[in-house]
């Protein structure tokens, strides 16, 4: 399986964009080519993407600055995303690694690449405000 790993660096203290990202509910305001819209249905959240409604589950430490993401396009098969926000001096480092699920084609996958790219300076601009 294909994984590819972006990297930023945010002029942020690292426990604001953790408690930023670790929060599902802030997801659309950083994730604008992913998330076109997002809701809760008791505990599990779906989001809606340009593929349609998925499930989406967190699973966070922030002792470890962990924010592990895991999408679901149909029950019983979750793709992860496994994220990681790291201090760097006064700023941070958030760490985003995703990997390209079987039956997805590389074109699909660079652009989900290509959308990430363009999602981190989005998150950046939040963050450093």
């Amino acid at each position: 399986m294909k994984a590819h790993t972006e990297t930023i660096t945010i002029q942020t203290e690292w426990k604001k964009v953790f408690d930023f990202m670790a929060n599902p509910a802030n997801l659309p305001k950083w994730a604008v080519v992913f998330c076109r819209g997002l809701r809760s249905e008791g505990s599990e959240w779906i989001v809606t993407t340009p593929d349609g409604e998925m499930k989406i589950r967190y699973n966070a430490d922030a002792k470890r600055g962990i924010i592990d993401m895991y999408v679901s396009s149909e029950p019983g098969v979750e793709s992860p995303a496994f994220t990681r926000v790291v201090p760097n001096g006064q700023g941070s480092e958030y760490i985003f690694t995703l990997f390209q699920p079987p039956g997805i084609p590389d074109e699909a996958f660079a652009g989900q690449i290509k959308g990430l790219k363009q999602e981190f300076g989005v998150l950046k601009d939040l963050m450093e405000k």
